[in-house]
């Protein structure tokens, strides 16, 4: 098991992927640098600290949510780590657990460190004032994004191609943009989680990420090995 996970983690943590990942955390810390306005003066950050606040989390938020979403379409649709499983001697569902819990382990490590830049940024300022529920919108966006990573990561095996993450990103930003808080769109909502306006609780999320995950693993079931 542990020689599945060491493999599955080099490959994820390839030339490439590295060079995403550093894009990706490049462009938020200097989006979060400069919302922050920690580079103004003492007296102008306490005569504007609301709407220093209020920019600073909204705007951190949306391209939070965008950029780990992105990033986890895109690691969840890598398929060619398949061929690891002709070299191991294991069966098809813990290879594929393993797989997709390696993927999980990067993306949260993403998400936490944008966390963290997003904190650290903050009390450098006179203005922030953390809020533990903004942790709570961190988190949900994170199993947010391994539900649409599960999505992306079948949406792959069955056009055989990495790329599947561009299609199922772009169907994200639609929906995000177009759902409506309707019945429709509640029901919309439970297999694609992206209302706002939604109550939707963790645990309920649990139907998707369970959903996509055995859909994902009869795919896999059926994928060629190359």
């Amino acid at each position: 098991m542990l020689r599945v996970i060491i493999l599955n983690l080099r490959y994820l943590f390839s030339k490439n992927n590295l060079v995403v990942l550093g894009l990706i955390l490049s462009v938020y810390t200097l989006l979060v640098a400069y919302e922050s306005r920690f580079y103004l003066s003492l007296d102008e950050q306490i005569l504007n600290s609301s709407s220093y606040q209020s920019e600073y989390n909204y705007i951190i938020m949306v391209v939070y949510q965008l950029l780990l979403m992105l990033f986890s379409c895109y690691i969840f649709s890598l398929i060619k780590n398949d061929s690891f499983y002709v070299l191991i001697k294991t069966t098809k569902l813990k290879f594929y657990f393993i797989k997709i819990l390696s993927n999980i382990l990067i993306v949260l490590i993403l998400a936490c460190s944008m966390f963290s830049l997003y904190f650290i940024f903050g009390m450098f300022t006179s203005w922030f004032k953390f809020d533990l529920s903004f942790i709570r919108l961190f988190l949900k966006v994170f199993i947010q994004s391994i539900v649409f990573g599960l999505i992306s990561n079948n949406i792959s095996y069955l056009l055989k191609t990495n790329f599947g993450f561009i299609f199922v990103f772009l169907v994200y930003i639609v929906l995000e943009n177009t759902l409506k808080a309707n019945i429709l769109g509640q029901l919309i909502n439970v297999v694609f989680p992206v209302l706002k306006e939604s109550n939707l609780m963790f645990f309920e999320l649990i139907i998707p990420i369970n959903l996509y995950f055995f859909t994902g693993f009869c795919l896999f079931k059926r994928h060629e090995i190359y």
